[in-house]
């Protein structure tokens, strides 16, 4: 399984329906608690050194999967990815 990333920032109301989408989404899929899930503020050294040109940022071992605003199918085809499975990737 690959790490999950969501990069965020403060007032952000992307951000916020990001991090709502996937709390839902680990809700309602238990398969999905296991993977390693990081949220990593856009402007630490750690959010400024990941490639991305918006926020919300989406990333799956590393890569970039989505940025921009996000839907279920896109949460759920991320956190597919990072258990290694391909789901229609965007």
């Amino acid at each position: 399984m690959k790490q999950f990333t969501l990069l965020y920032g403060d007032g952000c109301g992307y951000c916020k329906k990001a991090k709502m989408l996937l709390q839902r989404a680990l809700d309602t899929h238990p398969e999905f608690r296991s993977l390693d899930i990081r949220y990593v503020f856009d402007q630490s050294p750690e959010g400024a050194a990941l490639p991305h040109s918006l926020i919300p940022a989406f990333f799956c071992g590393g890569s970039l999967f989505f940025e921009g605003n996000p839907d279920m199918d896109i949460v759920l085809s991320a956190l597919h990815c990072c258990c290694g499975e391909t789901k229609s990737e965007r």
